[in-house]
């Protein structure tokens, strides 16, 4: 943003032009006579003065790079409050690490769709990955490679849109493929299974997460982000104000992921019971704590840790996965617990527009995109049903095929 400095009877406009390869800020700056001109004036003239110069810089600057107009669109756009959340913004930083080494050197104006042809080649090779994790190969999954040319599409979309650039590269090369990776789900007779061991062998914490993760079909960050005062007894709902996830500075609390995920979803009366099992047991917990001279922090947190504090989304993971093990069933994920909500839902004949509105989707094909693989047994139950009409004619008339054959 442009700045204005008061210098004696005069005001220096300035003017900030992005970065340059180096990531070194540039700058321009003018100076105009103060008399008869109002500070709210200067700061509107030199907006004014920003605005005529970026456009006279930047379509005209041959010395532009990619790597420049990056730090430009961060300063000025990705990083304003609200524009991305914190752990967007994480991941944005970690596809930038391996686009700028490759392309942040081009110029803007000579970015071409060759070059984002070397890019995603590039990070078809081994030894992409930027993380700890022990794989095989090291190579990065279809869907991470598209996600980086999703980003730098968004990117140069604003270079253009901004006048930078006339056209964006991106929209003549072929996004990089991804194949759609289906969650898996149990069975029926599994999921009994899991929920009669996590009655008997479970912590109360852990067997109430469950039931309301696949009664409702919460995602995970929802049901951790859950308070008391989220508890609608009198409606019988869960009401959905805000999500939980993690960024390095550690947990962080965020609006729901759509307008309808900001929303009450109803849920039984075995929740209720177990809730109100779950509450009688931590409130054992904070006398007892209190009593030790250790007082839990001050939150009304539905599930915190034994201290009270809140819970990471990793905690339930691996408690998930080592008691998945210990009992030796299918291994699958919490998220697999909202898709066999839905999934168990659209099985059992309900309306598809009924089942996406407790799911809290922004759109009905969103619903049916994902659970499409439920929709064909019910097609071929359709076919069927229908089928007894023909079939209860031919019964009336058992020679009615004769003058076909």
């Amino acid at each position: 943003m442009a700045r204005v400095e008061k210098r004696g009877e005069a005001y220096r406009l300035i003017a900030y032009l992005g970065y340059d390869a180096a990531g070194k800020q540039l700058k321009k700056t003018k100076t105009i006579p103060a008399i008869g001109i109002t500070k709210a004036e200067a700061k509107r003239l030199a907006n004014d003065f920003e605005n005529d110069s970026l456009k006279k810089s930047y379509i005209d600057d041959k010395n532009l790079t990619l790597a420049g107009f990056i730090e430009y669109w961060k300063k000025e756009y990705a990083l304003q409050d609200g524009m991305y959340s914190p752990k967007t913004i994480e991941r944005n930083e970690v596809l930038l690490k391996r686009i700028i080494p490759v392309l942040g050197n081009i110029r803007l104006r000579k970015l071409k769709p060759t070059h984002l042809m070397q890019l995603y080649n590039n990070l078809r090779e081994d030894g992409m990955r930027l993380n700890n994790k022990k794989e095989s190969d090291g190579k990065l999954s279809p869907r991470t490679i598209q996600m980086h040319h999703k980003l730098l599409s968004a990117i140069l979309n604003k270079a253009k849109q901004w006048q930078f650039i006339e056209i964006n590269p991106c929209q003549f090369v072929d996004a990089p493929k991804a194949k759609c990776k289906k969650t898996p789900i149990w069975t029926e007779e599994t999921l009994v299974q899991f929920f009669s061991l996590l009655f008997a062998h479970a912590k109360l914490k852990y067997v109430l997460f469950f039931m309301i993760a696949f009664s409702t079909g919460l995602r995970r960050g929802e049901i951790l982000a859950l308070r008391l005062s989220d508890i609608d007894r009198i409606k019988g709902k869960l009401q959905v104000n805000q999500t939980s996830t993690v960024v390095k500075g550690g947990i962080i609390y965020k609006d729901p992921k759509t307008e309808k995920s900001a929303s009450g979803v109803s849920v039984s009366a075995s929740v209720f019971e177990a809730l109100d099992l779950y509450l009688a047991e931590c409130e054992i917990l904070r006398n007892l704590a209190a009593e030790k001279g250790n007082p839990w922090p001050e939150t009304d947190l539905l599930f915190t840790t034994a201290e009270g504090k809140a819970m990471f989304p990793s905690t339930i993971a691996h408690w998930l996965k080592g008691f998945i093990t210990k009992h030796e069933l299918p291994m699958i994920s919490t998220r697999s617990f909202r898709n066999m909500s839905i999934t168990y839902a659209i099985d059992r004949g309900f309306d598809l527009k009924a089942v996406s509105e407790r799911a809290r989707h922004a759109q009905l094909s969103t619903t049916t995109d994902i659970y499409a693989h439920v929709l064909p047994q019910k097609d071929q139950a359709i076919a069927a049903s229908l089928d007894t009409i023909m079939k209860k004619a031919k019964k009336e008339d058992p020679g009615f095929y004769g003058d076909f054959i």
